[in-house]
């Protein structure tokens, strides 16, 4: 029942994910003042799982002052930070619209058994077909020619 937002560069991964049920996507390769509005206008978020921190989280978090959370706060997990490693967040942000941050991933707070549960409930998943993966598999032997290749938006899986 979760309505999803999907944000990122490459349009044509976008389009496939609206084709495949997201309910919108957003494109974070343009000014700041679009895209805040952009996020805002697909407001008001529960839940931001963020892979890019940087100048898109900044946007995100000047949307929230205009949406406001959808009950009391908006929960945002920072994952990964390939946009950049710190951002310029007003208190503003925080007292307009109540954000519970936390982080994912090395250096987190997760317990190895929550992880490990959290793995199985998405391996679960995706024995049942709740869950695809876009994988290329490729063989191991042929490693050292696929490595090098950049610009895919598809994980290359190494089998041997």
């Amino acid at each position: 029942g979760a309505r999803v937002v999907a944000a990122g560069r490459d349009q044509r991964v976008l389009d496939e994910l609206v084709a495949r049920g997201v309910d919108a996507a957003i494109r974070v390769d343009r000014p700041h003042d679009e895209l805040v509005a952009a996020i805002a206008a697909e407001g008001p978020y529960d839940l931001v799982a963020d892979y890019l921190w940087g100048a898109p989280a900044e946007a995100v978090f000047a949307a929230l002052t205009r949406t406001g959370p959808p009950a009391d706060r908006t929960r945002y997990i920072l994952v990964g930070m390939s946009a950049g490693e710190t951002v310029s967040l007003s208190a503003i942000a925080l007292r307009r619209a109540p954000v519970q941050l936390a982080g994912s991933g090395v250096g987190g707070a997760t317990s190895l058994a929550d992880a490990a549960a959290g793995y199985a409930e998405v391996l679960r998943r995706v024995c049942a077909g709740e869950i695809t993966f876009d994988v290329t598999p490729v063989p191991l032997a042929d490693v050292e020619s696929v490595w090098p290749k950049a610009g895919s938006d598809r994980r290359t899986v190494f089998i041997p």
